[in-house]
């Protein structure tokens, strides 16, 4: 595979800035393009000491990444990206350092997949019913490794030529105000709580349980880019309910935040305790086009020791089934 300088992740000079990534998509995300093995060379192109592979709620992308990272040279963490809900908003916990293989794990991430694939086929009900021409089958098509998310549920309806005409997607086609990340934004503006086509998740998987289950398996958990989740004047009161079950870190430095996000994030993990991390949510440029991974320029190397302190501390004598 060639190494070029494009926005799909790949560098265009030597590295500078940022030493490690710790929020990378592979192919077993179902919004994302490449695999382990072209993630680790890009990663190793733009000169990064480590990287996070943190697929959506399966860690099978990790397991793999881990068996090639010596033939690359970059360091891998493991992680998963764990799909979660408290107050009736959704939040995506970030699962550093648990065993790929712990079976507990994984079967509990089995289950987050079957209710994930449930959702999915009532997103697909949910467009159907605002006259777009869709089914479950070409969505799940896109996607042979990972039940399809609400991006690629849309990615299907926007790409199977029957809906070209629809005015719904007018504002997402080429030339419409939200056109840059077309499937990403559509999600952005219709399926999350309030919009025309959003689907409550049945799970009961909460943002609490996932960070007790990461803290049970010896993991470390990290709330993932918070401040678009995160509600105003109510933030704290998630957050302290979090860091009451365990929480130890959040993603300060990410793409989506803004100067103030970073300011007031950074604040409550100096004052909590918590560790601040940067990562890029590298998907590729099908969903997620202009990230590169890399990630921003506060990423050093001192945060994967600090993460990897805590979990060598949680798990030191202790066994997961």
């Amino acid at each position: 595979m060639s190494v070029d300088g494009r926005a799909d992740g790949r560098p265009d000079g030597p590295a500078r800035g940022p030493e490690v990534d710790l929020h990378i998509h592979t192919h077993f995300s179902s919004d994302a393009d490449h695999s382990p093995a072209e993630v680790l060379e890009m990663a190793a192109a733009r000169g990064l000491r480590a990287v996070a592979i943190a697929d959506h709620d399966v860690i099978a992308g990790s397991a793999e990444a881990l068996g090639l990272a010596a033939a690359y040279g970059v360091e891998v963490v493991p992680c998963v990206e764990l799909t979660t809900f408290l107050g009736g908003r959704e939040f995506h916990v970030l699962g550093y350092f648990v065993d790929p293989g712990a079976k507990g794990f994984t079967d509990r991430l089995a289950e987050v997949q079957r209710r994930d694939e449930a959702r999915a086929r009532a997103l697909v009900e949910a467009l159907v019913r605002l006259g777009v021409d869709c089914t479950y089958d070409e969505a799940r098509a896109l996607t042979p490794r990972a039940v399809p998310k609400c991006s690629v549920v849309v990615r299907a309806a926007m790409t199977n030529g029957r809906n070209d005409g629809l005015a719904l997607f007018d504002d997402y086609r080429e030339g419409g105000p939200r056109a840059g990340q077309p499937y990403h934004n559509f999600f952005l503006d219709h399926m999350r709580p309030g919009g025309t086509a959003y689907v409550e998740s049945d799970s009961s998987f909460s943002t609490v349980a996932a960070v007790e289950l990461v803290r049970e398996y010896g993991g470390v958990s990290v709330l993932a880019h918070p401040g678009g989740s995160l509600p105003r004047g109510e933030g704290t009161a998630l957050l302290d309910e979090l860091r009451a079950a365990g929480l130890d870190g959040m993603e300060v430095f990410s793409p989506y935040h803004s100067d103030e996000d970073v300011a007031g994030l950074s604040a409550y993990c100096e004052e909590a305790g918590l560790v601040r991390t940067a990562g890029s949510d590298f998907h590729g440029e099908t969903v997620k086009p202009g990230l590169r991974i890399g990630g921003p320029a506060e990423s050093p190397y001192a945060v994967v020791e600090q993460l990897r302190e805590r979990a060598e501390r949680r798990s030191r004598n202790r066994s997961y089934a």
